[in-house]
């Protein structure tokens, strides 16, 4: 949110892509609390569609994260 300009209220969708599927089980097991506490409306699948994206490494894996104000808020 910060390095994208976000307001801390806006609500956002999310991209989440992974190459290993610990971190969909994941995703899958925390997908509401997960929502919650980024201001979440829902989980896309399309990096492309982001405003915003950026890498990171969770636990040696690499984890691409996009996001975007969602509209309909």
């Amino acid at each position: 949110r910060k390095d994208s300009n976000l307001s801390v209220d806006d609500r956002i969708d999310l991209v989440i892509k992974y190459d290993d599927d610990s971190i969909l089980l994941a995703i899958q097991d925390h997908k509401e609390y997960l929502l919650n506490e980024v201001l979440g409306v829902s989980i896309l699948d399309d990096l492309k569609l982001m405003d915003h994206s950026n890498s990171l490494k969770i636990n040696d894996k690499e984890v691409s994260i996009g996001i975007k104000v969602n509209s309909q808020n």
